[in-house]
């Protein structure tokens, strides 16, 4: 509501916050759709695609962005990662065992590393040395574009859907599936609902509960009861 005694920009912070509270104090009740999930025999024929071209750009050393591709899209598979965390995760965040991780209001987390995730870094770690020829200086991005500036959110997403079509997958896929794939996987392996709450950032648990209704055991159950 206006108040005539505010200027605009007063008017504009006050219903900022207004919208804010509303925002915190709504139930979380959104709906995950099965067509923005990536099935694992999709995701293995997206990775092919993609790694194939970053073989050949290795070789030839042209193209080579396709090496960026291919790791940031495995990396985000193991790590469930957002497109702007991806973006803005620098060197000095990345270790052989840990990736720490700024999330949504600046929220930091520190997700520990299996064996295929400190894999991936390791080999990207030297084709940025050896191939790339970028710098590693602590404060650079981890990914950089062909600029050797930070990746655009809607850059990523372009190309990831570009890679969808040629890999013959689902066009309604996104970057984010990446990251519903990934906890949809932890739920079914085992994880609980808190673990995978804390390694997405998510604040409510409520949000992560979501990928509940796609899990193995879910669906088990359905069949037995249903």
């Amino acid at each position: 509501m206006e108040n005539p005694k505010l200027s605009i920009p007063e008017q504009l912070i006050l219903d900022r916050k207004e919208k804010n509270k509303k925002d915190n104090s709504r139930p979380v009740n959104w709906v995950l759709q099965s067509d923005k999930i990536i099935e694992k025999s999709e995701l293995r024929k997206l990775l092919r695609c993609v790694e194939k071209a970053k073989d050949e750009a290795i070789r030839s050393r042209k193209y080579t962005y396709h090496i960026k591709d291919y790791y940031m899209y495995l990396l985000t598979s193991l790590t469930g990662l957002r497109s702007s965390e991806i973006a803005n995760l620098r060197v000095q965040d990345v270790s052989d065992k840990s990736i720490k991780v700024t999330g949504k209001g600046r929220r930091i987390r520190v997700l520990d590393l299996g064996p295929r995730c400190r894999k991936c870094i390791a080999e990207f770690w030297e084709l940025k040395q050896e191939v790339l020829n970028e710098t590693m200086n602590d404060n650079d991005y981890f990914f950089l574009n062909q600029a050797r500036n930070k990746f655009d959110r809607i850059r990523i997403n372009k190309r990831f859907k570009t890679w969808c079509r040629k890999a013959d997958i689902s066009i309604k896929l996104t970057f984010h599936s990446l990251r519903h794939y990934f906890a949809t996987l932890l739920l079914n392996e085992g994880f609980n609902v808190a673990e995978v709450s804390r390694m997405l950032g998510h604040v409510n648990v409520q949000t992560t509960s979501c990928y509940l209704h796609y899990t193995e055991e879910t669906k088990g159950k359905i069949d037995r009861i249903l």
